[in-house]
């Protein structure tokens, strides 16, 4: 029978005591609470479905949620609505209040948040006449699991008007609640149409007529070599790729490698993966005055470059590149924006379909030599 073996935390090169990480948490530090949220949230999932399976979907969801171009109040609405936040009658009971717990909207059952923002008559109705169609029939999930693997399912031009809906479905119970007011699924619909309407006049009239300038890719100073780092990630198999290059004050491709790796727990330890990378990598060639430059900010700030005890999962890699530091004359630790670090980015992006380490001298992939011709050019150099 074969057997694999899954390595979650990277052994250390360094000489360092075992130590316990308490892996749900990014510090590495064990809580009552922590304890209890895995505890809970295990326990809303169905038999054979692990809390792993929904955490790529409930990612998106966290990330499209808060970048979609929807005014705060509604953003923060709809985070409410996720968490079940929100005051209905149900809720409202289990904090021993004395409610009649009957939807406001139907009059049929109880006001949950799952009946009022997905089951409720006047819900499907309303998103049913702007083409978002619900599920009909059971659900095995938790309400938050549900709502965010449906909305990042979504077609981008639903998104808006779903969070918005939502919204004014709240909007609407509180108005007949609290005001005594009819329900009416067609002035809720030409509300939301208002919205959404009024919201993209206001997007574009807020855009500045000139482009605003991101961030660009900066050659080193003197005989200091920099060396930008980035890593292409696969949460299925557990594998990344980490993509290094370097160059000189001339912006010049002196060299560029990938390397890939197997077990790897998530894109957090796929980045410090990529970092330890290109520290080894330099020392390997030889340079003594450096910079390593990437675009993960709690690797390099809050991890690499602080002087703070760290107990998270990738404390043996943060170590190994500390103790690698010390071989060098002069190092230092850069964070950009992706826009800066596009050429490494697209290397680790290529050399995902090489399956062992691959080196480069004096040049890179395509894709990747285009990137870096391209910050060459941003700079006025010579290509």
């Amino acid at each position: 029978m074969e057997m694999k073996l899954a390595v979650k935390t990277k052994p250390s090169r360094s000489t360092l005591n075992d130590e316990l990480v308490w892996r749900p948490v990014g510090s590495g530090t064990y809580s009552v609470k922590s304890g209890y949220r895995l505890l809970r949230d295990e326990r809303l999932l169905p038999p054979g479905v692990h809390s792993n399976d929904q955490s790529t979907d409930l990612t998106k969801f966290y990330t499209e949620l808060w970048d979609i171009s929807l005014p705060a109040k509604v953003k923060i609405t709809m985070w409410r609505i996720a968490h079940n936040f929100l005051p209905t009658f149900a809720n409202l009971q289990i904090r021993r209040l004395n409610v009649n717990n009957v939807c406001s909207l139907c009059q049929s059952t109880s006001e949950t948040i799952d009946h009022l923002m997905r089951d409720c008559w006047f819900s499907r109705q309303l998103l049913g006449y702007q083409g978002v169609h619900l599920p009909i029939g059971s659900i095995s999930i938790s309400w938050k699991d549900w709502l965010a693997s449906f909305f990042v399912n979504l077609h981008e031009k639903h998104k808006k008007v779903y969070m918005i809906s939502l919204w004014s479905i709240w909007f609407t119970r509180n108005k007949v609640v609290h005001e005594g007011c009819e329900v009416s699924v067609r002035e809720s619909m030409s509300f939301v149409e208002a919205f959404l309407q009024e919201n993209e006049v206001v997007q574009v009239a807020s855009c500045p007529p000139i482009t605003v300038a991101h961030g660009q890719w900066q050659a080193p100073i003197g005989d200091i070599v920099k060396l930008n780092f980035d890593a292409a990630y696969n949460a299925h198999a557990k594998e990344s790729t980490s993509g290094v290059i370097c160059r000189n004050d001339n912006g010049f491709i002196m060299t560029s490698c990938v390397y890939p790796h197997m077990y790897v727990a998530d894109a957090f330890v796929a980045e410090a993966l990529s970092c330890l990378q290109a520290v080894i990598f330099a020392k390997e060639l030889g340079f003594r005055r450096v910079v390593i430059e990437g675009d993960s900010q709690t690797v390099i700030k809050k991890k690499v470059c602080s002087s703070n005890a760290d107990g998270s999962l990738i404390s043996p890699i943060v170590q190994d590149i500390k103790e690698a530091s010390k071989d060098f004359e002069s190092v230092a630790y850069s964070f950009v924006r992706r826009e800066a670090n596009n050429a490494a980015h697209t290397l680790a992006r290529e050399g995902r379909s090489l399956c062992s380490p691959t080196y480069w001298i004096e040049e890179a992939p395509p894709g990747a030599t285009s990137a870096a011709r391209l910050d060459k050019e941003g700079l006025g150099l010579q290509p």
